[in-house]
């Protein structure tokens, strides 16, 4: 085995380690396993980005800076006067909150939170190192088993979510009592989340076995080669990896977690139409779709009609609870519309700005575009904006040359997979936490990273 090819193997297992770190630590939800988290993903960066500098994308890096020195600007602390002309609505409401400052302290950052701030600092540069290194040196090799990776951490967590809820659902695992009052499922202290991650991975597994059977080339071969086909190594994982697939989707109707099944159904019908219309035969058309459907409609059924109709049913609490949170992030996000509260303090700021009396304190504003907007202000939401925008361009620049890539459908895959779970975060917050995020910078860095194939187009020498 060549450097070469040593280095990529050891890049994809640091991956998949740390993907898989990140959803069997509980989500990576308690600071025991994100600190962990954020060590591996500086180190793996960092290293990464040392391998390959050259091909770090420029601007992808730069617009992450550019909302780093946003969030560290609410850090610097500012006289009280400077305070209140940068940020009319933050006196009052540290007067309520920080008794230091109510006590005349002389000086305060723009973040009411300072403390809550930093660990948001610490895990977005642990991320974007993260992101920005594994684009640089994602390669053929690394990209495939890193998806094949994802898949096997996918069905473990899948089948270890179906068996502990059939034992214990209201535990983490079936003996974990986790201090979240929502429901979890598999490791991760709310199903919403767990589906969140899935929403990412199935995608991703999607397009990596379409990638096994179209790099066979089945459609250029007879009935005779493609038997013979079935005997190969590559066929042998097609069957293992369709059958994950399978129980990762059903694990999603297991959880009862109804943005997770709405965006998860919606995001496997856009997939499998992009992959019947990019396939160009006729049959691949009709039975593609047709099998999707089937897999959708056979996982309802063995989770429970009855079971997933009750629950889209429900006019519980947690409807309103949400569109009291929607409220609350508005209105912070109108007071403090220029600077924010700082990153990572909505629950600090609902302390005192909560719009109703409540016996639980809403830590998050279950809409994550919200939340950003209230914490961040546009301070942080410009150059957020103009992360956005690079990623877009990055995204449609790779797509003009996906014709001489190796590896569109994984692409196409993770564009899906990143699609549906943005749909989500506008009911809830599966990407803030860790081990999600994880899973989110390696789809992000698929997407935008450009493969030597499409930079140096290379002829194969005939047979």
């Amino acid at each position: 085995m060549n450097r070469s090819r040593r280095l990529a193997v050891v890049h994809s297992a640091a991956v998949v380690a740390i993907v898989a770190w990140g959803a069997l630590a509980f989500g990576a939800v308690y600071e025991w396993a994100y600190r962990p988290l954020a060590l591996a993903c500086v180190a793996s960066g960092a290293l990464m980005i040392a391998g390959a500098p050259r091909r770090v994308r420029l601007p992808i890096a730069g617009a992450v800076a550019a909302v780093l020195a946003a969030v560290l600007l609410q850090q610097v602390p500012l006289p009280r006067a400077m305070l209140g002309r940068l940020s009319p609505a933050a006196p009052q409401l540290l007067a309520q909150y920080d008794v230091a400052f109510a006590l005349g302290s002389p000086s305060h950052a723009l973040s009411i939170d300072p403390a809550r701030t930093w660990t948001a600092v610490l895990l977005f540069v642990s991320f974007g190192l993260f992101w920005i290194g594994l684009a640089a040196a994602l390669t053929d090799s690394t990209l495939r088993r890193i998806a094949g990776g994802v898949v096997g951490t996918g069905f473990v967590i899948a089948v270890a979510g179906i068996v502990a809820g059939a034992i214990d659902g209201s535990r983490v695992l079936g003996f974990w009592q986790p201090e979240s009052h929502a429901q979890s499922f598999g490791p991760f202290v709310n199903r919403n989340h767990f589906a969140g991650w899935m929403l990412m991975a199935v995608p991703l597994g999607g397009g990596y076995l379409i990638d096994l059977i179209a790099g066979a080339r089945l459609r250029e071969r007879s009935w005779r080669q493609r038997l013979v086909w079935l005997s190969t190594p590559a066929a042998g994982r097609v069957v293992p990896i369709g059958f994950a697939l399978v129980v990762m989707t059903l694990s999603v109707f297991f959880s009862l977690s109804r943005s997770g099944i709405t965006c998860l159904l919606c995001a496997l019908l856009v997939f499998a139409t992009i992959a019947a219309a990019r396939l160009a035969c006729g049959w691949h058309r009709v039975v593609l779709p047709a099998l999707v459907t089937g897999v959708i409609v056979a996982c309802a059924v063995w989770a429970g009609t009855d079971v997933l109709a009750a629950r889209f049913e429900e006019r519980g609490s947690s409807w309103p609870e949400r569109r009291t949170a929607w409220h609350d992030a508005a209105a912070l996000a109108s007071r403090f519309r220029w600077t924010g509260t700082g990153m990572n303090t909505f629950r600090t700021a609902e302390i005192v700005a909560q719009s109703r009396d409540n016996d639980r304190l809403f830590a998050e504003a279950h809409n994550d575009y919200l939340q950003v907007a209230s914490e961040g202000g546009v301070l942080v939401g410009a150059p957020a904006l103009l992360l956005i925008a690079v990623i877009v361009r990055e995204v449609r620049r790779n797509r003009a040359r996906d014709s001489h890539g190796r590896w569109p459908w994984i692409r196409t895959g993770a564009l899906v997979g990143l699609a549906g779970v943005a749909i989500q975060e506008f009911v809830d917050f599966s990407l803030q936490m860790p081990g999600n995020a994880a899973l989110f910078c390696v789809l992000a860095a698929v997407v935008v990273h450009t493969p030597q194939s499409s930079r140096v187009p290379q002829r194969r020498p005939d047979a």
